[in-house]
């Protein structure tokens, strides 16, 4: 991480995260499910991801100030970049007002990226050519699921990121030296948000999604 505090009036800092994730076989050498071999609980696969992220504020005036910011994600099967930017007023000692945009994103695990332990074959460990039942290995009921056919690996990978987008009005007042109230009000936009489908027995995404979040205040 690199801190820059030379400037005037400008505080500002960014870093750097590499990450690497070796998905494979599991400490005791198994990786496998009821402990049959071949029967893996996800693929064998390694993910990295690269982050780059930043921040700075800027005081325009004694009263005013503007804070960006940003972070980039580089991941094996994704890729997120997600702003923000925030203005902060400060009309009186103790008093602020800020108004912020900002995104967020989440990527998916292997077990939504990758084949899993609902494709594989508990006989043979290869992947499913067909419908089977979820426990093949017992004799269904009427509460038994029927898997369907197994979807490509270019289908898994598909899968794109969550994308979360906000905006939000908020200030912070400070009355005395025990008691702060801070008020806020938030607008949200999901794009993408994860979910379970019991059809395809896997999951997918849920196109759009908004949240409001209104007044609320809190003190310590």
């Amino acid at each position: 991480m690199f801190l820059l505090k030379s400037v005037d009036k400008l505080q500002f800092a960014a870093g750097m995260e590499y990450r690497l994730d070796l998905i494979g076989k599991d400490m005791e050498g198994k990786h496998s499910r009821e402990e049959i071999q071949g029967y893996k609980v996800v693929s064998d696969v390694n993910y990295q991801t690269l982050s780059l992220f930043s921040e700075g504020f800027f005081d325009i005036t004694d009263k005013f100030g503007i804070d960006l910011g940003g972070r980039l994600d580089f991941h094996t099967r994704a890729f997120m970049a997600n702003p923000k930017i925030a203005l902060v007023f400060n009309p009186w000692h103790n008093h602020f007002f800020k108004l912020i945009y900002q995104t967020a994103s989440n990527n998916g695990s292997a077990d939504n990226y990758e084949y899993n332990r609902n494709h594989f074959d508990p006989e043979t460990g290869d992947i499913r050519t067909g419908p089977s039942f979820e426990r093949s290995r017992l004799k269904p009921n009427s509460y038994t699921d029927i898997l369907p056919t197994v979807p490509s690996v270019e289908e898994l990978h598909s899968l794109k990121p969550e994308k979360v987008r906000s905006i939000e009005l908020t200030s912070t007042h400070s009355i005395g030296d025990f008691f702060t109230i801070t008020p806020s009000a938030a607008l949200g936009q999901v794009t993408n948000l994860f979910g379970w489908s019991q059809v395809l027995f896997r999951v997918t995404t849920i196109p759009y999604l908004i949240s409001l979040n209104c007044f609320k205040a809190k003190s310590p």
